[in-house]
């Protein structure tokens, strides 16, 4: 009702998701390939879910949990059903234990996937926890120097600072300045003046709101005439808090740690208060404010009711370390480890609503064209579908992996996947003729039934076809030895050409040195050997010569016998 009093007629988000609609996955022989049967089928893993936002337990790690998100497949965060009214398009809501409720909603969601989500979900728990200050002693700012540059290191981290005074028109030095800040930190650098000398003040250092209950390091040098020591007075400041709701409330026991010390349990009886560690406490523009000297301050709840307690006054999350965390499919996911004994349920994500009907994953390589339809539900309003690929895409030959053929009578038979046994296919055959599947060509032979399987295995270590042979002769042009170093063939050749001749060029030479040998050997022989024809000869001349002179003794000696015989 208006101000008069009438009836005014206004939409309201329904925070209801309509029934959702399926994905169908369909062969291009318009076969159904992916039914509840054939779980597993190609690496193929669908989902059924209207749940955006899906919490696990882990069992290794206690007091952990992962919380992953499923992104909305629309374009627009709301949709408007059949009736003309507003439909939730998805609503992401987070409730941890010793936190507020978390819900992303709307434009906030526009545009984002299951790790875009994540990050969303990430800042806003970190939005509610403490942030953390260092504030400096108070100094004179009228008395400084022109320009002064220092360094705040935190957790190891190098973060240089040039504080410059600010100037009038006429060039005067005025007591304020501003602060130019290089490094990873985030670090927001302000002064807070006297509200009664505004010449005094103090600088403060203000760190990114961060969570967890670990409290970084830092440390300051060369800031000692900007009133920051390296030691400088720490402040954790909590969310925000009603002193007249926790009135009633008090005391409340908190467990804190100063520095490196042992946490102890403090009570909070009063505001302001202080605790014999050190431990100061104040509210400061509605926010609980804990300030120590020289400390850094931590608060460690280890039961429910300290968690609780810390809750209350505004320091939301200070039992959990949260982080993000890629999964083995490359989505973000939130980590969430609380200091709680016993406590593994401490997220709840049912007030989450979603239109997504079906999820279907691969993780295999598919060995043909799929078709992937929406089986819209009757009466709902648009659907769309979202494809994701990892980034870079692998791309690999497909593999078409086990089948049977199964014989149906007298002219059909059917494909059947072996890993799922589902069909894949049905083919007409005829007895002694080729039938075809997704490049398999295979030959049927009489006598057939009914009835009979048989079982095509792929064996990766043989071939059965002529692609050896033919990637045999691919080697005569390829580039085997490197670029530009020749093919199979021109290095084959080269090396052959090279090979004869040096072979003809070796025979000539051999044939060269033959005749020399010979020429040397007729010039030796001509010096140094005996005719054998001229020895001949002369042994007949000398065998002749030796038989006349025998004759000669003969004649001589019948002659001296006959003179002997006349006498």
């Amino acid at each position: 009702y208006d101000a008069n009093n009438q009836l005014v007629v206004s939409e309201a988000l329904i925070e209801k998701p309509q029934e959702a609609a399926d994905l169908q996955v369909l062969t291009t022989e318009d076969r159904e390939l992916f039914t509840e049967d054939m779980a597993g089928w190609r690496g193929i893993a669908m989902d059924r879910s209207t749940q955006p936002l899906q919490v696990e337990t882990s069992d290794e790690v206690p007091n952990t949990i992962v919380i992953s998100a499923k992104g909305e497949p629309l374009r627009d965060a709301f949709l408007r059903a059949g009736d003309g009214s507003l439909t939730a398009g998805g609503v992401y809501a987070l409730d941890i234990v010793g936190m507020k409720p978390i819900r992303l909603a709307g434009d906030v969601l526009v545009g984002k996937d299951e790790s875009g989500i994540v990050d969303a979900l990430y800042q806003e728990i970190k939005n509610q926890s403490p942030s953390r200050a260092w504030i400096g002693d108070s100094i004179d700012f009228s008395l400084l120097e022109e320009e002064y540059r220092f360094t705040i290191s935190v957790d190891g981290d190098d973060n240089y600072v040039t504080f410059r005074r600010a100037k009038d028109d006429a060039g005067n030095l005025l007591p304020t300045g501003s602060f130019e800040i290089d490094g990873p930190s985030n670090l927001t650098i302000a002064v807070k003046f006297d509200e009664t000398n505004t010449e005094l003040g103090r600088i403060v250092v203000t760190l990114p709101k961060t969570v967890g209950p670990t409290a970084p390091y830092v440390s300051l040098s060369n800031g000692a005439i900007l009133g920051l020591s390296d030691n400088p007075t720490s402040r954790l400041i909590g969310s925000g808090v009603d002193l007249d709701n926790i009135a009633s409330d008090l005391p409340l026991e908190l467990r804190v740690g100063l520095g490196d010390e042992v946490p102890q349990v403090i009570s909070i009886a009063q505001i302001p208060g202080s605790d014999s560690s050190g431990l100061r406490w104040e509210i400061i523009n509605d926010r609980l404010v804990f300030e120590a000297d020289d400390a850094r301050i931590r608060i460690l709840p280890e039961t429910a009711i300290q968690r609780d307690n810390a809750a209350k006054l505004g320091f939301f999350g200070t039992d959990l370390e949260v982080s993000v965390l890629e999964n083995e499919y490359g989505f973000k996911e939130l980590k969430l480890v609380t200091s709680v004994d016993g406590e593994t349920q401490f997220a709840n994500t049912d007030a989450s609503v979603s239109r997504i009907g079906t999820t279907v994953r691969f993780f295999d390589r598919l060995p043909e064209d799929l078709i992937i339809a929406v089986d819209a539900k009757i009466g709902s309003s648009a659907r769309s579908l979202t494809t994701r690929f990892p980034d870079p895409v692998e791309r690999k030959d497909p593999i078409l992996g086990n089948i049977a053929v199964k014989i149906i009578d007298g002219s059909k038979l059917a494909i059947i996947d072996s890993e799922s046994d589902s069909t894949v296919a049905i083919r007409d055959y005829i007895v002694g003729e080729p039938v075809q599947y997704l490049g398999l060509t295979f030959t049927l032979q009489s006598p057939l039934r009914s009835g009979d399987v048989y079982n095509i295995k792929w064996d990766g270590s043989r071939t059965g076809d002529n692609r050896n042979i033919v990637a045999l002769t691919q080697l005569q042009n390829s580039q085997m030895f490197g670029d530009r170093r020749g093919s199979f063939q021109d290095i084959y050749a080269a090396t052959s050409a090279k090979l004869g001749n040096t072979s003809q060029s070796a025979t000539t030479d051999m044939d060269i040195a033959g005749k020399a040998a010979s020429d040397l050997q007729s010039a030796y022989d001509s010096k140094t050997g005996v005719s054998l024809d001229k020895e001949a000869s002369d042994l007949i001349r000398y065998q002749q010569a030796y038989q006349a002179a025998a004759q000669v003794v003969m004649a001589a000696r019948t002659m001296f016998d006959t003179i002997l015989k006349v006498f």
